[in-house]
């Protein structure tokens, strides 16, 4: 198995190729792509093996007709819960419309930004129950992950420090980090969002000789109504306070809005590699005096992070600033601008002093004078 998602299992793929003159593509006469393992993989190779039950002397003749072609391609498969059927099934048409909206975004801005590409998709029956319904994306596949890219196995530890092994230094990293950013943005300029925003769902690739990075699994995404959302999903430890302070009440049963939390959850990526990778998570407002201190505190990090995390590690939703900023600023910093951008938020964030406290936080608003430090 690759990788397991929020709801499904991920498996690398190959093609089984009936002659030799078939490309290396799988384009041709036998295009099937199947998995190494899994239901798929099983029912087709019982097929295979029935093509070539041949007489014993033709054996080798046979065997040189079949070739196994390895491609960069992977497999998501996820079996549908009998019982919740309908729910399953648009959930999973859901996010394979989402990735293919990124996919096309991607390709209107002619970026070089790299994003899961879908080749096929559907849903079929078990070859073993009929019971058992799956759905299965066949998708582009990446080196690995960025959890894995900033951890140590050998020690246990991580941080941009382990990644240095795969020659991601700063630079590297702040690169990785405006594509995570850029992903986020498409997302929500889709009015989508993505609700698991975390290392573990950030996957990199080298492309023309620099690490570049591309947000999967889409899951627990959900749509933008009115700049918020209706959903609480999401891994524990990167939502923000005020939706963990009332995840498990009866809150969530009253259908509440809350704010997008992807731009929270990247200030949570950004303290585990830059600043302190053993973190205590989730944050809690209490959390939110010390980790601001820390981050001020960590000589090495860089500028234009620190400012990130200290703008977007705040007390009230609506005084962290947007992903439209997080892009602005890290083109500032290249352009020489970042104290002027700075200044303009700064500004912004003044004004907010007239608006009455957010509903889904249960710190108290704040006097102006304190809105920059949280």
């Amino acid at each position: 198995m690759y990788g397991e998602g929020s709801y499904g299992k991920v498996y690398k793929c190959k093609v089984v190729s009936k002659n030799q003159g078939e490309n290396s593509e799988g384009k041709g006469p036998l295009s099937k792509t199947k998995v190494k393992k899994g239901f798929v993989g099983d029912a087709r190779k019982k097929r295979a093996n029935k093509r070539l039950t041949v007489q014993k002397g033709h054996r080798e003749e046979a065997w040189n007709m079949k070739r196994v072609i390895q491609v960069n391609k992977v497999m998501k498969i996820i079996e549908f819960s009998e019982d919740r059927l309908e729910r399953d099934i648009d959930k999973f048409e859901k996010e394979v419309s989402i990735m293919k909206t990124v996919q096309h975004a991607v390709e209107e801005q002619g970026d070089v930004l790299p994003c899961v590409q879908v080749y096929d998709d559907g849903i079929v029956r078990s070859v073993r129950s009929v019971r058992s319904v799956f759905g299965f994306i066949v998708m582009s596949m990446f080196t690995q992950d960025l959890f894995d890219t900033v951890k140590d196995d050998n020690s246990g530890r991580y941080g941009i420090n382990c990644s240095m092994k795969y020659g991601i230094g700063y630079p590297q990293m702040i690169i990785i980090f405006t594509d995570i950013a850029k992903h986020i943005k498409i997302l929500h300029d889709n009015r989508y969002a993505h609700n698991d925003v975390k290392l573990e769902n950030v996957m990199i690739i080298k492309k023309e000789g620099q690490w570049r990075a591309a947000l999967i699994d889409f899951g627990l995404a959900s749509t933008i109504v009115d700049q918020r959302i209706n959903s609480l999903a999401g891994t524990t430890a990167y939502l923000p306070p005020e939706i963990n302070n009332h995840r498990y009440s009866i809150r969530p049963l009253l259908n509440i809005k809350v704010d997008p939390h992807d731009v929270w959850a990247y200030a949570v990526m950004l303290i585990e590699v830059f600043v302190n990778p053993r973190v205590q998570l989730p944050i809690g407002h209490s959390d939110i005096p010390d980790l601001r201190r820390s981050t001020e505190q960590k000589e090495d990090c860089p500028p234009v992070v620190k400012n990130l995390i200290l703008l977007i590690l705040k007390y009230r939703p609506e005084s962290r600033i947007s992903i439209d900023d997080v892009l602005e600023i890290l083109s500032a910093e290249e352009s020489g601008t970042l104290q002027e951008v700075l200044d303009r938020i700064a500004e912004r964030d003044v004004g907010l002093a007239s608006l009455p406290p957010s509903s889904d936080t249960s710190s108290p608003a704040k006097p102006w004078w304190k809105l920059w430090g949280g």
